[in-house]
């Protein structure tokens, strides 16, 4: 992209992550590896609220990057990092669905969980901390019950919320693309945060730390 030395940059061009992924368009290494430390994690999250199983997701977010990777020459910067990087992720995931659907017992589990009839919650020890709470989640494998709480949110706050937390996508975006004020949009996530709460625990930890 060729502009006058005086002209300011296009607002994709702000971001770090793009200039980043120009460099890996460059086969510049050590920018991709920047890439996966930066982005590593939360799409790692991505794929376990999609599939609820730890080690299926880990195996499709190292796909995802090698299709960022191989992808790389044909990386054109006109929206943010994320934004390319999750639509990899979401096809990633749809292909994956598609072909385990084809095989029942492979399938067995994944369906659709909006709307069903949730196990009891979880009751915190009082004074816990998030910290604590944290370390409770990974001891005792409560992964998967935070996966059926997301899944079981009404639909259009799990929109929301997935679009906020996974897709990185800001609130003003996620209100032009669903044809809806701001303020919607935060009172949806206000409510998604109450109902995980309310469901997991009022000591649980924020999720978009």
């Amino acid at each position: 992209m060729n502009l006058p030395p005086d002209s300011p940059l296009p607002q994709p061009m702000r971001d770090p992550d793009v200039q980043l992924m120009l460099r890996v368009r460059e086969d510049d290494q050590e920018a991709f590896a920047e890439l996966v430390g930066r982005h590593s994690t939360r799409l790692l999250r991505y794929f376990i609220v999609q599939s609820g199983d730890h080690a299926l997701a880990e195996d499709l977010s190292q796909e995802a990057w090698a299709k960022v990777f191989r992808a790389r020459s044909d990386y054109r910067p006109d929206a943010k990092f994320t934004t390319f990087l999750y639509r990899v992720a979401r096809n990633l995931w749809i292909d994956w669905y598609r072909s385990a659907a084809s095989r029942p017992a492979a399938a067995a589990g994944q369906g659709d969980d909006d709307g069903e009839e949730l196990p009891e919650p979880v009751h915190w020890a009082a004074g816990e901390t998030s910290e604590r709470v944290s370390g409770r989640l990974e001891r005792e494998d409560l992964r998967g019950l935070l996966v059926r709480a997301v899944r079981a949110l009404p639909p259009e706050m799990r929109q929301v919320f997935e679009l906020a937390e996974f897709f990185d996508t800001p609130y003003a975006q996620i209100a032009e693309r669903l044809g809806v004020p701001v303020g919607t949009i935060k009172s949806r996530m206000w409510h998604a945060y109450r109902r995980l709460r309310e469901f997991l625990g009022p000591d649980f930890p924020e999720l978009s730390g």
